[in-house]
Order: C-alpha cells, then sequence, then structure tokens
C-alpha cells in the first residue's frame, strides 16, 4: 500500500512535536518571599509620658527556682515628651536593681533608638546576635553582646504572661574594682510583655550561684 507524501509529512511533524514538547522540562514557579511582619517596639515599650512600673527585687536560685524577696523596689516612670531634630522623644527615669536608670529613647515602627540614633532594640531581629557599641556599655563592662528572642511562660506578681520577647545581654566585665577575675561574665535579660512594657529585669553573674531579678508589682499604662 502506498502512504501518500503529504500524511507521511504530517505524521512526521507530528511525532516531531510530540518529542518536541516531552523534551520542554516544567518549570515550577518561585515560592513568593515570606512576609515579616513587623510589630512596632512602641507595643513593647509603652513611652508614654505619665506610663509607671514598680518592681520588688528578688534572690533567686536558678538550679531549684526558689526566690527569696530582698524587700527592695525600684520603679521606672515616663517623665515627659521632648523633641531632637524634629523627632519625638520621651525620658524614661528611675532605678535598676538599685541603680539609676535615665534614658532619652524613641520608637519608630520596629525600632528603639537612643537619643543619638542608635538602634537599642527592634522586633525584626529576633535570634540575631549583635555588639554593643561601647559608648552604651555600662561602667565595668569591657564589652557586650546583645539577642532578642521571643519566650514564653512570663509569671511576676503582677501576674501571668503567655508570651514576651526577652532581650539577653552578655556582658564582658572589666577586672580589677569588684576583685573580679579576667574574662568574668555578666547574663543580664529584660522581658517585655506587649502591651505592658517591661515585666522582669534580671542579672547573674556567670558561675555565680545566684541570680538577681526585678519582678513587677504595679503600674500603670496608657
Amino acid at each position: 500500500m502506498k502512504i501518500p507524501r503529504a500524511l507521511f509529512v504530517l505524521c512526521a511533524c507530528s511525532g516531531l512535536l510530540s518529542c518536541s514538547k516531552d523534551a520542554i522540562p516544567t518549570v515550577e514557579p518561585e515560592p513568593a518571599p515570606e512576609k515579616i511582619i513587623q510589630e512596632p517596639a512602641a507595643d513593647y515599650l509603652m513611652l508614654k509620658t505619665g506610663n509607671f512600673w514598680v518592681y520588688e527585687s528578688f534572690s533567686v536560685e536558678p538550679a531549684s527556682g526558689q526566690a527569696r524577696p530582698l524587700h527592695k523596689r525600684d520603679s521606672l516612670h515616663v517623665s515627659r515628651d521632648t523633641t531632637i531634630n524634629r523627632a519625638r522623644y520621651h525620658l524614661l527615669e528611675g532605678t535598676r536593681l538599685g541603680e539609676p536608670y535615665s534614658a532619652l529613647l524613641r520608637t519608630s515602627g520596629p525600632e528603639l533608638l537612643d537619643a543619638e540614633g542608635r538602634v537599642l532594640f527592634s522586633t525584626t531581629s529576633l535570634g540575631d546576635t549583635t555588639e554593643l557599641p561601647y559608648a552604651l556599655l555600662p561602667g565595668g563592662v569591657f564589652s557586650a553582646r546583645s539577642l532578642i528572642q521571643r519566650t514564653e511562660g512570663v509569671d511576676v506578681p503582677y501576674g501571668a504572661f503567655d508570651e514576651a520577647l526577652v532581650q539577653h545581654f552578655f556582658l564582658k566585665l572589666a577586672p580589677g574594682p569588684a576583685g573580679l577575675p579576667d574574662n568574668s561574665l555578666r547574663h543580664d535579660a529584660a522581658f517585655y510583655v506587649k502591651g505592658l512594657g517591661l515585666a522582669k529585669f534580671s542579672s547573674q553573674t556567670v558561675g555565680e550561684p545566684i541570680c538577681i531579678e526585678m519582678r513587677l508589682v504595679n503600674c500603670r499604662v496608657q
């Protein structure tokens, strides 16, 4: 049987198209980048004039969790607002673990900044370790790193909270005045609860059996 030339050409072309179609790889669409939710730092700091927080100090044994009240109180309050270079700042004053505390602070989106524009806290840098500038180091501290994480189960006399952001500070202490050996380290931690502010602050020299904590007992937050 003689196959018409036109039919032969058509079949050949169909086979070629079929092979070509099979040879084309399927390109999967790239997944959309994960959207980062930026929580305002203001929701965790609650820096509004008139807001105040009162804390009770405790001596805590981390191994057992046993806490003993020290019958010492600290307090922080937002005393006033001021404007620097057309930006609104809040003056936070008081004491923290018995030491005087005063800072000009402002929030911008997810960040907390000082009067020099340095970022002190950010809700978008969770899990990132950063070196603190020398100008921000407290007295007797040689160097420091900061790490912000989300944590669960913050329990203080004022109440129990399911979640908070905790900012860890790993401080390398300068030897000498306190009789500390070289390379002594201190771990401080600040626990911020959304809609409340600072709920707890703790400090412990690495290797020491006791941690000192100040825990929120009363506050007025607007």
